[in-house]
């Protein structure tokens, strides 16, 4: 990730940014229970487990994240870009499993360098 000038940003990215980065660390250092349960395939019932994350974290990830991409300051717009998920979606669609996890995986690292960038705002 390139450095960002946080001096650049307008107020209002700045504060849409320190959201996201209370969010984004609170959804990726979430500890999620995994809940077993029968689920219907078929005409079997299976025992499947599920991940579960607390709702009020993964919705506050969602709308902080969708109101920083929401901001055109061009300090940003690279990084943005390149955590938009519908847009990461639309370059992974034709690429096998394996290049869309390692797309996946490279997206959340760049959010969890954002967190870090947002953590030395004031």
């Amino acid at each position: 990730m390139e450095p960002i000038n946080v001096g650049k940003l307008t107020p209002e990215t700045r504060a849409a940014l320190r959201v996201f980065g209370r969010a984004a660390k609170r959804y990726h250092d979430a500890k999620a229970k995994h809940k077993k349960e029968f689920s219907g395939i078929g005409d079997q019932r299976v025992l499947v487990e599920k991940e579960i994350s607390p709702r009020s974290i993964v919705a506050d990830y969602i709308d902080a994240k969708h109101g920083l991409l929401q901001f055109q300051d061009p300090e940003l717009r690279g990084i943005l870009d390149q955590i938009d998920l519908d847009k990461l979606l639309e370059q992974t669609e034709e690429m096998p499993a394996k290049a869309k996890d390692e797309a996946y995986h490279k997206m959340v690292s760049l959010e969890k360098e954002l967190v870090k960038v947002a953590s030395k705002l004031k």
